[in-house]
This record gives C-alpha cells, structure tokens and sequence, in this order.
C-alpha cells in the first residue's frame, strides 16, 4: 500500500491528474489537508456543500489559489458526484506540483 502523497500526483500527455477525497461541508477550506494511503488520494476539505455544484466549484477554486494558478487550469475529470475525485491540473508538471504542496507535508 502506498504512503508517499506523491503518489497521488501522475502526470499525462494533457497535464497533471491528482487524486482526491472530498469532504463536502467542512468547517473549513482546505488543500492538502492530508493524505488517504488507502485511496491513494489528497485530501481536501470545502466549506461548500455538495448541492448544485457548488463544492466542485469550490474544489476547483481551492486547488487553483493553492497553486497559484487560474480557475481555468483546473478541469474535475470524473467524481463530479462523488467525494472521489481526478482533477486535471494543466500550467504545471508534476514536479512543480509536488514542489507546490511540498510544504504541506512536512514529514517527506
């Protein structure tokens, strides 16, 4: 079973894919709030609820303001109703990525 966060992250000819496991509801917005060796997923945590797409929308927003990138460079590839989630990250390779939320992790 895999415990490195990193493999989470694989990058595609179309950009990079990262795994997650939504929490809908949360107290609070955040990303990476972790990471779910069993899924082999990110966590991450939204304040919006999962009515009308309002928590993919937030999901996509979290992820882009994380990363520094627009709201444009992140596409919700299949989970769009379910708390698992492909998330399509384009402007950035994988090891920028890694190198991104890094600091999140500081264990590794």
């Amino acid at each position: 079973m895999p415990d490195d966060w990193t493999s989470a992250i694989s990058e595609t000819a179309t950009g990079t894919v990262l795994a997650l496991s939504v929490t809908p509801g949360a107290k609070k917005d955040l990303f990476p709030a972790g990471f779910n060796p069993w899924r082999t997923s990110l966590l991450c945590h939204v304040r919006a609820v999962a009515v009308d797409g309002r928590a993919n929308q937030a999901v996509i927003s979290l992820i882009a303001a994380t990363l520094a990138l627009p709201c444009s460079a992140i596409t919700i590839l299949s989970g769009m109703r379910s708390s698992r989630k492909q998330v399509l990250v384009t402007g950035y390779d994988r090891a920028t990525i890694i190198g991104r939320l890094r600091p999140f992790f500081p264990r590794t």
